[in-house]
């Protein structure tokens, strides 16, 4: 009752205030607001009085609302820089706050093993209050109308304060309190000893915008800063922040006695200017090429279509050496032309095999050195040390599994077959030696072009000139005359899906006694839509383009050493989409051509008996393998292939 007291006698005073003014005669104005609090709160104190709390709490914070209603007195004082206003307000106020604190409970054990313990104390208060807030405004400040500075004291009245507090238990998840709890002290009250009222200095900005010739809109910033604590004896105090919005309404101020008309002289009537019909145009764009040319567009989409051959390469991973040479290539000081070859073959191998190694990150590699009679006693040593030097260099040091020397099987004495013991074998840790690459080997390109046309009608049909500028991709162009043709070039793909745009820009004018012109413009926007296609194609040394190596032999012989993977699904799945296979056997260019005819034949057989199938057996033309001038090139013909036809 005393509350509501107060308040009737406060606003009594504002009234009289406004009414006796000492100033001038002055212009009334009421405001209603609504704003949004952010309250920042400050302390030092652990939990309110009498209530267990073991908490130490600094800082808090928590977001309330205002809800006021405001009375302003204008023009009390003036000059150049600044319009002295005294204003007071009325509001309704939720002041809520957060404080949290997390302490260092005990060492609990659990399963043997001992684990900190970390509770988190919280208070969170809630204060309703009605805030008296009387003051005084600055506008016009520096001739800068808008912005109003207000300058007021925050009278705060208590309706309610109540608080919450708890202690709970967050660390580790499987730990409790004494009852087998996790949350304990545990209150809810009133909060006491709130003082009443609790006073702060309040600073507000605000920005004017007129709705009416009576009403505005003023969104405003504020801030109050607390001028003691909240709770006696307690360090507990809140700086306040407020955004919010005031709808005003200016009370209107007595009409003046108007003035004395002046005597109205007999003027002649003035002459009447002939009335001009406003002129305009409108930019049509339509493509010629479509079924329905007279429809205007803002949207070109130009489709370009990019067909790539890619073909999938077999690598055999065999490293030719020459004769006590360990350097593969990579810093070999010889140029002839024959070790050029040779060593073209090993850089080809090598950045195959770091290609899988990229695209396999768990794949491992073994290596083999053998070594021809005629050489150096520890030249594989050499061999193996610098080829690991290699791979460690481009990262794949870790993949290296194990090393080893092999003494090689031939035993003819044939020099082609001497130079074919100096290698080192890279195996895979599957037990595989062949890794496959992709290259492309034909790229074919083309787009779809619209055909655009151009034209620029006028309203009202006179004579004008049409002159326009058109602009794209940075270059411009001059045109005249009501329609042209607008030829799009072929577009530069950054990326798929790009877009692009071409402006055009008219300007029309009419002549005669009294010329008009009109101006206007219309974007165009071109999606470049990019598709791609891709069409994979198995490696052939030979002619044609659907061989698919299987098999890889010894010298002078019909047992493989190694197989396709998946020779029994490859051949599966070429017959059931009706393709016609054959296997087809192939020799090198050592030895007689009777006894190699006979052989081809031989290793052809033998995929078709481990395939278990009944394919047609056929020996590789002569004139259709592999060039024999490097033991790589040998390697290769001792092979058996698939051949399928479309």
């Amino acid at each position: 009752m005393k509350k509501i007291k107060f308040l009737l006698n406060f606003v009594f005073l504002l009234n009289l205030f406004a009414n006796t003014s000492i100033f001038c005669k002055a212009k009334f104005n009421v405001e209603t607001s609504v704003g949004l609090n952010y309250n920042l709160y400050f302390a030092n104190f652990n939990g309110f009085p009498d209530y267990d709390c073991c908490g130490h709490f600094t800082n808090g914070k928590g977001l309330g609302y205002s809800i006021s209603l405001a009375g302003q007195e204008n023009n009390l004082f003036s000059n150049q820089y600044f319009t002295l206003n005294f204003f007071s307000s009325i509001s309704f106020t939720y002041i809520p706050g957060k404080f949290e604190q997390n302490d260092y409970f005990a060492d609990v054990v659990i399963n043997n093993n001992i684990y900190k313990a970390i509770s988190r104390h919280t208070i969170e208060s809630k204060i309703y209050a009605i805030a008296l807030t009387p003051g005084v405004e600055l506008s016009n400040v520096l001739g800068i109308s808008p912005i109003d500075v207000q300058l007021g004291t925050a009278i705060n009245l208590p309706l309610k304060a109540t608080f919450q507090q708890k202690e709970e238990l967050i660390s580790p998840e499987n730990a409790y309190f004494e009852n087998h709890q996790k949350v304990r002290n545990n209150y809810t009250g009133n909060i006491k000893n709130l003082r009443n009222p609790f006073i702060g200095l309040e600073i507000t900005l605000r920005w004017k915008f007129k709705i009416r010739s009576d009403y505005y809109l003023k969104p405003y910033l504020s801030a109050e800063i607390p001028l003691h604590n909240f709770i006696k004896n307690v360090d507990w105090k809140a700086n306040r922040i407020s955004f919010g919005i005031a709808l005003g309404y200016s009370l209107p101020s007595p009409k003046p006695i108007p003035p004395i008309k002046p005597p109205i002289f007999d003027y002649p009537a003035p002459t009447t200017p002939p009335k001009l019909e406003q002129i305009d145009a409108e930019i049509i764009v339509y493509d010629k090429g479509t079924p329905f040319p007279s429809s205007t567009i803002d949207t070109i989409k130009i489709y370009k279509t990019t067909k790539r051959i890619v073909e999938i390469f077999p690598i055999p991973t065999f490293i030719f050496y020459n004769r006590n040479d360990f350097l593969f290539g990579e810093e070999a000081l010889e140029n002839s032309e024959e070790f050029e070859k040779l060593f073209e073959s090993n850089r080809i191998i090598l950045s195959s095999v770091l290609d899988y190694l990229k695209t396999n990150p768990q794949a491992k590699i073994s290596l083999l050195c053998s070594q021809s009679n005629d050489e150096i006693p520890n030249i594989c040593s050499q061999r193996l040390a610098r080829l690991s030097e290699y791979f460690i260099n481009n990262g794949f040091g870790d993949r290296l599994d194990e090393q080893q020397i092999i003494t090689p099987k031939y035993t003819k004495n044939i020099p082609e077959l001497l130079a074919e013991q100096r290698f080192v074998q890279i195996v895979l840790d599957d037990g595989n030696f062949v890794v496959y690459t992709k290259r492309n080997i034909e790229t074919d390109s083309s787009s779809v072009l619209p055909k655009l046309q151009v034209e620029i009608k006028c309203k009202p049909e006179v004579e004008t000139k049409i002159n326009s500028e058109v602009i794209y991709m940075k270059n411009k162009f001059e045109i005249q005359g009501k329609t042209f043709e607008l030829e799009i070039p072929e577009q530069n793909f950054t990326s798929k899906n790009s877009i692009d745009s071409i402006l055009i820009i008219t300007k029309v004018e009419t002549g005669g006694e009294f010329p008009r012109n009109i101006e206007k413009m219309k974007k165009i926007y071109i999606i470049a839509i990019e598709n791609d296609f891709v069409e994979y194609r198995n490696f052939s040394p030979f002619e044609g383009q659907n061989y698919i190596l299987v098999g890889l032999f010894p010298f002078d012989s019909d047992e493989p050493y190694w197989t396709h993977p998946q020779l029994n699904k490859l051949a599966l799945e070429l017959t059931t989409t009706g393709k016609k296979v054959s296997i087809i056997g192939s020799v090198d260019n050592i030895g007689n051509e009777d006894h190699n005819q006979r052989l081809a034949l031989r290793r052809a057989a033998k995929i078709n008996r481990i395939l278990k199938s009944g394919f047609p057996i056929k020996i590789m033309d002569a004139t259709n393998r592999i060039n024999n001038g490097t033991p790589y090139e040998r390697l290769l013909n001792r092979s058996a292939w698939i051949f399928y036809e479309n």
